[in-house]
């Protein structure tokens, strides 16, 4: 190869003033080095594909606890925007959005306490975050009554949660919003949660009785149909764990089901991508692999559109949301909205409202 082969584009120094703002600063970040041009290149694939004339369904990971950390705000905009149309949640996630929903909020701690203090006070602590212990009292009762209410049933996570967002509705809350908006919530892992562990109290409860249950397979059931009835679909990705490796494998599932083995279809995966995380791939571990990797499994199309950010998501999801909504907002706020039609464990329609 010869010298202008790679030596094409030169770095660009950062130029800021008065008027800098989000989409400007990180514009600027596509002529710079290691993680803020991938930042940049996040934030081109969430505008191609927030854009993207077929209207693709998103998905949107949520790992960890992003709630306690104070993102529930950026989660809710997305919500509202059309951004994201399907969420795949740790339990955490849920459980700390009805906690606070609850009138229990997170405080500024410090990691550098007497933790043999804290539990002595009832305050429970995320790294630097401080939350009292009495919240999760109350989510009980809040669980508690929405599986008595549901009876003798068998449903998915996504019909819990939702029946959850219901009671939660008139609070600021991601769930309730999400349940008000008909986006639906996956929690493939709910009883790794507070709210795992109301519903084994239930279970104890009602030991030999008509109870509710929840089936986790019908979970991969209910999020294969939308997949399979999409024309397209993208996934964001925050941070690792379950609800990436669960988003990820949705085509896998349908390549199973609809008996299509990757080598004849290699378009079969979703066609956008979007990963923020802080691990680190040499390990093995699904939450830093590379979307390359992923392609070998069948979980993105060949051709996806992809980008790779190793950035703390308390840092990188607001600057790339914040950005799009500057740049294209007048876009998102003409895209129809995403609505998905139920009939028990089926999925009868997806309709798409302005």
């Amino acid at each position: 190869m010869s010298e202008q082969h790679y030596l094409r584009e030169p770095i660009r120094a950062i130029k800021l003033d008065e008027s800098t703002n989000l989409v400007g600063l990180i514009e600027q970040f596509r002529y710079t080095s290691y993680q803020s041009r991938n930042l940049y290149n996040a934030f081109h694939v969430m505008e191609l594909m927030q854009t993207d004339p077929e209207r693709p369904i998103v998905f949107l990971t949520l790992a960890g606890a992003m709630i306690p950390a104070g993102m529930k705000g950026v989660l809710n905009e997305m919500m509202k925007r059309k951004m994201v149309d399907v969420i795949i949640s740790t339990g955490a996630n849920v459980t700390h959005d009805v906690v606070e929903s609850l009138g229990f909020p997170h405080y500024k701690g410090s990691p550098y306490v007497d933790d043999e203090e804290l539990r002595k006070a009832g305050i429970c602590r995320i790294y630097d975050t401080f939350l009292q212990e009495d919240g999760f009292w109350k989510e009980e009762e809040v669980v508690l009554k929405v599986a008595d209410k549901l009876g003798d049933r068998v449903c998915s996570s996504r019909e819990f949660i939702y029946e959850l967002g219901k009671e939660l509705r008139n609070c600021e809350s991601f769930v309730g919003l999400a349940a008000e908006l008909g986006i639906p919530i996956f929690c493939p892992a709910l009883n790794d949660s507070d709210i795992g562990i109301a519903l084994t109290k239930y279970y104890e409860q009602r030991r030999g009785k008509d109870r509710f249950r929840i089936d986790p397979i019908r979970d991969n059931y209910e999020i294969f149909q939308i997949f399979v009835k999409a024309k397209k679909t993208g996934i964001i990705i925050v941070g690792g764990g379950v609800p990436r490796n669960y988003g990820q494998q949705i085509p896998v599932i349908a390549e199973v089901l609809l008996k299509k083995p990757a080598k004849l279809n290699m378009k079969l995966g979703h066609e956008y991508g979007i990963l923020i995380t802080t691990d680190d791939p040499k390990w093995g571990g699904l939450s830093g692999s590379t979307f390359s990797e992923a392609i070998s499994w069948g979980k993105y199309s060949i051709e996806a559109r992809k980008a790779e950010v190793y950035c703390d998501a308390t840092i990188a999801l607001p600057l790339i949301v914040g950005a799009t909504i500057q740049k294209i907002g007048k876009q998102l706020d003409a895209k129809p909205r995403c609505r998905f039609i139920w009939e028990d464990d089926v999925l009868k329609d997806i309709r798409f409202e302005k």
